[in-house]
């Protein structure tokens, strides 16, 4: 486990010493306070709207972060840095284990941030924040790990650039589970169904639901996770890295 937390480590740690990376979640947190000073525009609905900027946002945030498992884990390959790591006492299997657990600690980092930014700017605007926007919150905070589970896959058999593109092709047909249902086989398990974390608009427009909502969907991530990191693992492990 030392092994895996080690690479997990160093994902992370390159990637939030970013000084780009506070400047986009700057630029987040100066969209929402821009979004709730459109009163006029909005007919008085800007607090709706800077919630639903804030759920955008933080949903941005997420796909960027994962995305960059698609480039680091092929340019680890192209620069011999992952034959390095494995020439050592560090199997195939936690090493991808440990990438897919750094690129998720990214993703929390920034989903959290981009929250907390929303929290703070919603109570100095409005007052108290109503439960319902920290539930959905969470929720995006908790779909990192299925979607940084699709980078990783795609980064185990392919190229960064069609790594990439399918990864972000796949969260969108994710996200747009309502429209691919007809299509069983994707709809049944291959293609994750995220808009179970998609709660905007009950987010704002202040339709309340259960925690237990929230625990059932982590559930449903971390073994969806598992599953696909497995199989990335049983990918890997058959790649040649010459």
């Amino acid at each position: 486990m030392d092994e895996v937390n080690a690479i997990a480590e160093g994902v992370w740690g390159r990637i939030l010493r970013m000084k780009i990376l506070y400047f986009l979640i700057g630029c987040a947190w100066l969209h929402i306070i821009l979004s709730s000073q459109y009163e006029a525009l909005m007919l008085k609905e800007q607090k709706m709207l800077m919630a639903d900027m804030s759920f955008f946002l933080a949903g941005l945030g997420a796909v960027l972060s994962v995305l960059t498992l698609t480039f680091d884990l092929s340019k680890d390959l192209r620069q011999g840095t992952a034959i390095a790591y494995l020439s050592k006492s560090v199997s195939r299997t936690q090493y991808i284990f440990g990438k897919f657990l750094g690129t998720v600690w990214v993703g929390v980092v920034v989903t959290v941030l981009i929250a907390i930014g929303f929290f703070m700017i919603h109570n100095a605007t409005y007052g108290s924040l109503p439960v319902v926007m920290v539930k959905a919150h969470l929720l995006i905070i908790i779909s990192v790990l299925p979607m940084a589970a699709i980078a990783l896959f795609f980064s185990t058999i392919l190229s960064e650039a069609a790594a990439a593109v399918l990864t972000v092709a796949t969260i969108w047909m994710a996200y747009s589970a309502n429209a691919i249902s007809s299509v069983s086989m994707l709809y049944g398990g291959i293609v994750p169904d995220l808009s179970l974390f998609n709660m905007r608009m009950e987010a704002v427009h202040g339709t309340q639901f259960g925690w237990s909502y929230i625990g059932l969907a982590f559930i449903w991530s971390v073994v969806y996770s598992v599953g696909l990191v497995s199989l990335s693992g049983i990918f890997f492990n058959k790649r040649d890295l010459g």
